[in-house]
């Protein structure tokens, strides 16, 4: 897989993050190795069937990233050339909505030749409507009319593949339609019609079927999800039917206002017609969460000034170390998934300050502290308003992560000396 820019170091679960769709058969991926800009996945062993291939990513709790730490968007379906397909692709649904005709088929079709429009015959309230354009997008074939169709209107289609016929990406082509009636809808665009979050999971139900080709899945970007006013990140974007699943990187808590907004900057959400859906700000999400929230993990403790602090003999490794001036010195190096941990559990709502506080008792007359810089990245990205907080005797020394910029390439510990004169 060839990507834009190049890619940083995967994440050691690369190859969980994606599956590949062979025919009706799911397959996991073995492997995963990057060079550069392109992404190599190997499977158990090559597909042998005859028709469509497609890939799809989810991004886990450390997900893809490229050089500059952008996060890659999820997908699904992404067509993959198969030199073995000799399938037919399979007509599924039309929908007839003002002036357009949505053909969708079961695989990614050829962008050309593009179908001529003599390839095609109209009928409704027994006439002939014509038609001005066809276009290909992803699965679908899209003819714009001449005129809009009455709504409630009913529609018979045909078409006779022609010299320019509709093919999949391995051109085998796609057979006759005959006389597929539809039933015409006014024109009006997908509309939002209800949100609903249980736990980490947001559903966004619309009043008609979406678009699930992979440029019309908007980024986890383009979606603001607050629970008290506190922003929860988005993990993955998934569309099925007339959903939009989110999969948020916490839970929210139960009786915690949930709000959710959305901006079509980027892959703009549409619906089976094209048309692109209305963004939206501050929209009120019905909570069925239950339950008191989650009981704080045996490596973590409260402050007592509303943030959480790791307990050393969980989350902490000791060890001897040599200070800058040569002297002896104990060295806490910070468990990498604790830290990581530790900023999620604040995600989930169990503190009031997004403070982690790692403490070196008072009784050191100086010590080394040591933190995975790829954890700090991944904390950044997962609370931007985060601190660590290194407490030493009762001096704290805040590091704030927002403002962290470190070389993604960057795999060294930092270390963190305290007091100076050490």
């Amino acid at each position: 897989m060839n990507f834009n820019r190049e890619l940083a170091a995967l994440p050691s679960n690369a190859n969980s993050l994606f599956y590949v769709t062979a025919g009706s058969s799911r397959i996991s991926v073995s492997s995963a190795t990057l060079s550069g800009s392109m992404l190599l996945l190997l499977l158990p062993s090559q597909p042998s069937v005859s028709g469509a291939i497609t890939v799809s990513y989810t991004p886990g709790s450390i997900p893809i990233r490229d050089l500059a730490g952008n996060t890659l968007a999820a997908f699904a379906g992404f067509a993959l050339t198969n030199p073995n397909d000799t399938t037919a692709p399979v007509f599924l649904t039309g929908v007839a909505n003002g002036k357009k005709i949505v053909l969708n088929y079961d695989e990614a079709l050829r962008t050309s030749p593009v179908p001529a429009i003599s390839s095609y015959s109209i009928l409704s309230g027994g006439k002939v409507v014509s038609i001005s354009s066809v276009a290909i997008n992803g699965n679908s074939v899209e003819l714009t009319l001449s005129q809009s169709l009455a709504d409630g209107a009913g529609v018979t289609l045909t078409y006779y593949p022609g010299n320019s016929y509709v093919a999949d990406i391995a051109g085998n082509p796609a057979p006759f339609i005959s006389g597929y009636s539809m039933t015409a809808s006014g024109g009006s665009t997908a509309r939002l019609a209800s949100a609903v979050i249980n736990g980490n999971v947001l559903s966004l139900t619309y009043s008609t079927p979406l678009n699930t080709l992979s440029s019309s899945i908007p980024n986890v970007s383009q979606y603001t999800v607050k629970a008290n006013g506190v922003t929860i990140a988005v993990r993955s974007v998934y569309i099925s039917g007339q959903q939009v699943t989110l999969s948020l990187m916490s839970d929210v808590q139960s009786g915690q206002q949930v709000l959710i907004s959305y901006t079509n900057t980027g892959n703009p959400l549409k619906d089976t017609l094209g048309q692109t859906v209305e963004t939206f700000s501050n929209y009120s999400v019905t909570n069925q969460t239950t339950g008191t929230g989650v009981v704080l993990p045996e490596f973590l403790e409260p402050d007592g000034n509303g943030g959480i602090r790791l307990v050393n003999s969980k989350a902490v490794v000791t060890s001897s170390g040599v200070t800058l001036s040569g002297k002896i010195a104990n060295k806490y190096s910070i468990d990498g998934d604790k830290l990581y941990n530790g900023f999620n559990t604040i995600k989930q709502g169990n503190a009031t300050q997004p403070v982690l506080v790692a403490q070196i008792p008072e009784t050191e007359a100086g010590a080394i502290v040591s933190v995975n810089v790829r954890s700090l990245i991944n904390a950044a990205a997962l609370v931007s308003n985060g601190i660590l907080k290194v407490n030493y005797g009762i001096l704290p020394s805040p590091c704030r992560l927002r403002p962290l910029i470190i070389p993604s390439s960057c795999r060294a510990p930092v270390t963190i000396r305290t007091p100076s004169n050490w």
